[in-house]
This record gives structure tokens, C-alpha cells and sequence, in this order.
């Protein structure tokens, strides 16, 4: 654009030659219409123009302004532009870093797990050896349990976290919807309501269903591992009845029956236990998921009706503001309309009084009904808008009126739940206070359990230490006996000679002990067999005293 106090200068460049006359004449022209240009200040602009470039910036605001709708940067029925994209990009960059540290956090909570986890085992496993019992099945059977006992945690502190932020969205949600004024559709909030609702049904709905088959493989182990350890307990009592009737204690078997019977009853008491304990779990655990959802509807019910509330005192303000407006402008324009007619009155007085001054056409009358033409015209339309804001605020009225009677029915949900939930937490008190006293009588009978082991432990002991020595002396006898039997032997081995020569003597001394048996009367045959035993006394004495020295290597005396 050429400033305004800018001098147009043309240099021309022309040729003396005949043969560039014309070109040198058009040249001359043109320097000439250069030189008259004379500049004017003007504004360079159309209205055509500045309308295209109007409808332009309208077209480019209101695309953006869709491109808002449909990112969900711009809430619907507000005016106001929020910066949302700057928070959602630094929600998305939160998000990232979250989403890092989350990953660490779970590595370390699996580590952790891990560590918790075989502690535990070796804790079990130092106990188990403590007690006299290292089965390594029984080792393995405690390390899983462990391990969903801690899969379990982590999965119930996931769902807690799930829950609390869905709270926390639901929160942001409601809010958001209080944000946006009566124009705000209640339908939208009924649904997010009801879309919470039966997410959070879902959700417990698919923990049970998760947990139900774990907890029915916990209940099969336990019932399983606890029948193991039942038919363990009936082969010792077997054993130690088999020991009982070899030793023929009458009292040691009455105190064993009534061991046996008493472990018997303890048995039977353990295997209805697990079964009793998993019963009253899985009974709290759906007490607990169900007053969890009781709870969160009752909070939504609450917040929906202190939104309610909140609406009615703003619908009921603005309906008595528009009311008092109408009023004020109902009395504004009878009060002009009073002034106009005194106005009109007083002048048609003058009319009448000077005659001459005023115009016999009428002129006045026309102005006077003019001006209260236009003034009624303007507070008519006046009216006629305030009557579409009281027309809106009655449809809202309405609106409101509808959810009231919404209000009323959430109230007797509201009643409905919290009475429920107190019926629940009463449940729930009665089944923690029978889950505590199951949890005493079962360390009563596992103490009572324990006393009775460590008592039979004792008795085995004892037995133990019993045979033991049983066995030493029957091994100190067995050791005298074969060393007597080996002494006899070596003896007769010694004697055989001797026993020779005695029995040749002993020969002739019966021959010659029946000629005096012959010859002795039969009136004494006491007195004969008595010396004959004696006889044979001394000779056997004789015998032995003779082998005797033949036993250390010399010849017998005769």
C-alpha cells in the first residue's frame, strides 16, 4: 500500500532512432499518466469483504466449537469455553508416568508376595518340624495355600481400588451435572446412576464367580488333607492298640480307649469345621458385597436428592424473581398509562382554554396517541418476553414437579435400602460374633488336640525308651546264654573220656550191688535204695573230681 505524502516519480527511457518512434511515444504516454497520478487516502476495504471475513471466523469458531462437541471438550448447554485439552493432556502425561509406576509397583508387590510367601512356608515348615511332623505333601499344601491366600489379598485391594474409582468418576460425574444449570437433562443422570449400579453388579458378580471355584478346590484340599490326617490318626490308634494287647496293661488300654474315643470326637469336630468355616466365609463375604451395593445406592439416592433439592430452590427463586418482574412492569405500565391519560387531559384543557394556540386539525391528539401507542407497543413486548421466561420456568416447574414425585419414590428406595442395610450389618454382626466364637471352640479343641499329641508323644517316648531297654537285656542275656552254651559244650567235649571209664565202674558196681540185693532181705528196700543213691553220689563226685584235673592236661590218681 502507498502512503499518502508519497510523490509518484517515472523514469522513461527512450530512443532518438525513427525506427522506435512508437514505442518511444507510448513511453512518453505512460510517463505522463504517471506523473498525473494524484494519491488519495482511502480505506482499502469492502463491506462485502469485511462480511465475507465475518462469516469466515463464525464458520472457523463454530467448527472448532463442534470439534469441542465431539472431542468432549465442551460441556452441552454451556456457553463458556473450558481448557480442557490442556487438562486432558496433562492427564494423559499423568497417565504415563502412572501407568510406569504402576508397573513398578506391581514388580514389587509380586516380589514381595514371593518373599511373604516362602517366609511363610519356611515358618510352617519350622513349625511342622518343631511338632514331629516334616511330610513334605503337607509342606507343598501349606506353600499354596499361602500363595491364593495372598493372590486373594491382592485382588481384593484391586477391587477396592476399581471401586473407589468408580466412586470417584461417578463424583466428577454428578458434578457435573449440577454444573450445567436447569437446563440439564435429569434422564442422563437416572442412567449414569443405574449404568453404575449394574457395573458394580458385574463386577461382584464376576468376583464370585472368580472366587466360587477357588474356594471349592479349598474346600476339596481341606477335606481331603484332613481325611489323610484321619486315617494317619486311626493307623497310630491301631498301632498303639496292637502294643497295648501285645504289653496286657489293663489300665494303659482303658486310658487309650478313652484317648482314642476322644481324639475320635476331636476328629469329627475337625472335619466339620472346614466345612463350617466355609459356609460362614462365603455367607460374610456376600453379606459384605451386598451392603457394600446397598451402601453405594443409598449414597447415590442421597446425592441424586440433594441435587433435587438444590434445583427446586433455584427453580423457585428464579420463578419468584420473574413473577416480581412481571408485577413491577404490570404496575410500571399502568402507572404510564395513568400519567399518559392525565397528560392528555390536562392538554385537551389547554386546547379548550387557548384555542387558538393549538392546531384545530388534531394534531395533538395524534402525538399524545402516538407516544402511548409506541410506550404500550414497548411494554408489550416487554411483556410478552417476560411471559416466554415464565412460560420456560413453568416447563421447568414442571420438570420439577416430576421429580418430585421421582424424589418421592427414591425416598422410599432410600427407606426401603437403609433398612436393608441395617438388617444386613445385623446379620453381618451375628455371623462375625458366631465366626469368633467357632474361632475359640476351634483353639480350644486344637489346644485340647495339642495337649493330647504331646501326651501321646510322651507315652511313645516312654514306650520307646521301655523296648529299648528291653532289647539291651535281651541282648546281655542272649550274649550270657551263648556264652554258657559254648562253656557246656567245651565241657562235654572234656568229659567224654571220664564218662567212659565211670560208666565201666559202673557197671561192675551194679553187678555186685545185685548180688547184695540178692542177699539182703526184701523187708528192707528203703534203706538199700537210699545207700545205693548215696553210692552213686560219691561216685559221681569221684568222677568229677577225677575230670577235673584231666581238664588241665594231667593223668587221674587212682
Amino acid at each position: 500500500m502507498v502512503p499518502p505524502s508519497s510523490q509518484t516519480m517515472m523514469i522513461a527511457c527512450v530512443s532518438p532512432s525513427d525506427r522506435d518512434f512508437m514505442e518511444t511515444l507510448n513511453t512518453l504516454k505512460y510517463a505522463n499518466r504517471a506523473r498525473n497520478i494524484k494519491n488519495r487516502v482511502t480505506a482499502n476495504q469492502e463491506q462485502s469483504g469485511q462480511q465475507v471475513q465475518a462469516l469466515r471466523a463464525e464458520l472457523a469458531r463454530l467448527r472448532l466449537e463442534l470439534q469441542e462437541y465431539k472431542t468432549g471438550h465442551r460441556v452441552p448447554g454451556s456457553d463458556a469455553l473450558s481448557d480442557m485439552c490442556e487438562e486432558l493432556s496433562m492427564l494423559r502425561s499423568e497417565n504415563s508416568s502412572l501407568r510406569l509406576r504402576v508397573a513398578a509397583l506391581q514388580e514389587a508387590i509380586r516380589a514381595i508376595n514371593a518373599r511373604v510367601t516362602r517366609m511363610a512356608g519356611q515358618e510352617a515348615a519350622r513349625v511342622l518340624q518343631r511338632a514331629g511332623d516334616s511330610n513334605e505333601e503337607i509342606q507343598a499344601l501349606i506353600q499354596n495355600y499361602i500363595h491364593e491366600i495372598e493372590e486373594l489379598r491382592t485382588r481384593l485391594v484391586e477391587s477396592e481400588a476399581m471401586n473407589e474409582s468408580l466412586r470417584r468418576s461417578l463424583s466428577r460425574a454428578n458434578a457435573r451435572c449440577v454444573n450445567g444449570g436447569p437446563t440439564t437433562p435429569t434422564p442422563s443422570l437416572e442412567a449414569q446412576v443405574n449404568d453404575v449400579v449394574r457395573r458394580a453388579k458385574e463386577e461382584v458378580q464376576i468376583l464370585r464367580k472368580k472366587m466360587s471355584p477357588e474356594v471349592n478346590n479349598y474346600k476339596k484340599r481341606e477335606k481331603h488333607h484332613f481325611e489323610n490326617s484321619e486315617e494317619t490318626d486311626g493307623n497310630e490308634g491301631e498301632e498303639e492298640d496292637e502294643q497295648e494287647e501285645s504289653e496286657c496293661e489293663e489300665e494303659e488300654e482303658e486310658e487309650e480307649e478313652e484317648e482314642s474315643e476322644e481324639s475320635g470326637e476331636s476328629d469329627a469336630v475337625t472335619d466339620s469345621e472346614p466345612e463350617d468355616k466355609g459356609t460362614l466365609g462365603g455367607d460374610l463375604a456376600d453379606l459384605t458385597c451386598e451392603i457394600e451395593i446397598k451402601q453405594r445406592l443409598i449414597e447415590e439416592l442421597e446425592q441424586s436428592q440433594r441435587r433435587l433439592q438444590t434445583l427446586k430452590l433455584q427453580y423457585e427463586e428464579k420463578l419468584q424473581q420473574l413473577q416480581n418482574r412481571i408485577r413491577d412492569t404490570q404496575l410500571e405500565r399502568d402507572r404510564v398509562l395513568r400519567e399518559l391519560s392525565t397528560e392528555h387531559n390536562t392538554m385537551f384543557v389547554v386546547y379548550l382554554v387557548n384555542i387558538k394556540i393549538v392546531d384545530p386539525t388534531g394534531t395533538m391528539e395524534c402525538y399524545t396517541e402516538e407516544k402511548a401507542n409506541k410506550i404500550r407497543a414497548d411494554y408489550e413486548k416487554r411483556l410478552r418476553e417476560m411471559n416466554r421466561d415464565l412460560q420456560k420456568l413453568q416447563l421447568a416447574q414442571r420438570e420439577h414437579a416430576r421429580l418430585l414425585k421421582n424424589q418421592s419414590r427414591y425416598e422410599r428406595e432410600l427407606r426401603k435400602l437403609q433398612g436393608e442395610l441395617n438388617d444386613m450389618k445385623k446379620a453381618k454382626a451375628v455371623l462375625v460374633k458366631q465366626m469368633r466364637e467357632e474361632q475359640q471352640r476351634r483353639k480350644l479343641v486344637e489346644s485340647k488336640r495339642n495337649r493330647e499329641i504331646a501326651q501321646l508323644k510322651k507315652e511313645q517316648r516312654r514306650q520307646e525308651l521301655q523296648i529299648r531297654a528291653l532289647e539291651s537285656q535281651k541282648r546281655q542275656q542272649e550274649i550270657v546264654l551263648r556264652r554258657k552254651t559254648q562253656e557246656v559244650s567245651a565241657l562235654r567235649r572234656l568229659s567224654r573220656p571220664g564218662q567212659d571209664r565211670s560208666s565201666s565202674r559202673m557197671s561192675s558196681f551194679q553187678d555186685s550191688g545185685a548180688e547184695l540185693s540178692t542177699s539182703t532181705t526184701s523187708s528192707e528196700p528203703d534203706v538199700l535204695s537210699r545207700s545205693v543213691s548215696s553210692i552213686v553220689r560219691q561216685w559221681n563226685r569221684k568222677t568229677v573230681v577225677e575230670t577235673g584235673p584231666a581238664t588241665n592236661g594231667s593223668r587221674p590218681v587212682r
